[in-house]
């Protein structure tokens, strides 16, 4: 531990405030928080959290802000502050100019997509890299044969299917059926 070890550890307190992934829950998060800053050998050097549906769900986004902002309030008014206070995501970024604190963290817009359809056009950002793999398997397919997640593709007549091994379990989102194009060879 930093104070075994005679050092001190700058940290970043992570708070869920409805992305249910990771992070201190908001009924622990003052007590805590306050039991951190009593060890002496970490530094409060940030606090954040992170929004599910930046790009999708206003009410909710909405109210993870103001319970955010709330409990660094809190904080400070206890004499717990803190270097960086972030929670905007790409979608945030664009959509909620309240959650910008003093940091942000853009996600895929970095990678120049928009984080969802809906935002589409708000933001001029063009694709930064390629994604490139190798026809596994061929196959022919009859017709009314679908294809992957949510069957989001079905046949009219029979077809030659090439198999290509990326997809949602190689890290790419299913929410991509029927929205891309692959250039071969």
């Amino acid at each position: 531990t930093a104070a075994a070890a005679g050092r001190r550890c700058a940290v970043h307190v992570e708070i869920d405030t409805g992305m249910g992934r990771a992070g201190m829950g908001m009924t622990e998060a003052v007590g805590t928080i306050r039991r951190i800053a009593a060890l002496g050998a970490l530094d409060l050097d940030g606090i954040f959290t992170h929004f599910p549906a930046s790009d999708l769900d206003v009410p909710f986004t909405r109210n993870q802000i103001a319970a955010f902002s709330g409990l660094v309030d809190e904080l400070a008014q206890g004499g717990i502050r803190f270097r960086w206070v972030h929670a905007a995501n790409s979608g945030a970024i664009m959509e909620f100019p309240s959650s910008h604190f003093n940091l942000v963290r853009p996600g895929l817009v970095v990678y120049g997509l928009a984080p969802s359809t809906g935002l589409d056009g708000r933001i001029d950002v063009a694709p930064t890299m390629s994604f490139k793999s190798r026809i596994v398997l061929v196959r022919e397919m009859p017709a009314g044969a679908s294809v992957s997640y949510g069957r989001t593709w079905v046949s009219e007549r029979p077809f030659r299917m090439g198999i290509v091994p990326v997809g949602y379990g190689h890290g790419l989102g299913h929410r991509l059926s029927n929205n891309g194009s692959v250039l071969f060879r």
